[in-house]
């Protein structure tokens, strides 16, 4: 048992770096890019935990993220992945409640990337999907997993900050000129 734990708990903090690190992209494909690779760790950090509606949830995000960073993702695509976060999300849940907050993650976002290219609105699906994770972090005992969860939150509100900021300098300057 301590055993799992502390692979899961390995995996997770290394899924936290990876999606803390897209939180700095200037646009989606350098954000989906990253983010190929953090649900791969997500799935693994989740199997440990014995959270499978959450292994599958990460294995579907792998797949949609690729297809996102190729350029290939459509509307009809991402609506299939969304069947496909809650029937698979459903059919492996063993966790009750708990293992709906992942299934409602992972649509949350993609519905965000499905709707916008841009990188700020693509944060503010960052923030709704870390809460539902760290929901989910917290019924699975995944103590280690909560406390990234809210610094990824808290990078991504500072990230959505910054970058209004910058949008509002180009705002001032361009009424100047």
């Amino acid at each position: 048992m301590i055993y799992n734990f502390t692979l899961g708990t390995i995996c997770s903090f290394i899924c936290a770096i990876l999606m803390a690190w897209s939180t700095f992209s200037k646009n989606k494909k350098e954000m989906a890019k990253i983010q190929i690779f953090n649900p791969i760790f997500g799935a693994l950090s989740n199997f440990f935990l014995c959270s499978y509606s959450a292994v599958v949830t990460n294995i579907v995000n792998v797949i949609r993220n690729y297809l996102t960073y190729k350029e290939k993702i459509t509307k009809k695509l991402t609506i299939l992945f969304i069947v496909f976060y809650i029937l698979f999300g459903l059919a492996f849940n063993t966790k009750g409640w708990i293992g709906i907050f992942p299934i409602l993650a992972s649509s949350s976002y993609a519905i965000f990337c499905l709707k916008s290219n841009d990188a700020q609105i693509l944060r503010y699906g960052l923030v709704l999907n870390q809460i539902l994770w760290f929901l989910h972090d917290i019924c699975v005992k995944a103590y280690p997993s909560m406390v990234t969860e809210v610094l990824i939150a808290i990078i991504t509100i500072y990230n959505i900050i910054k970058e209004s900021k910058r949008e509002d300098n180009k705002l001032e300057e361009a009424n100047i000129k």
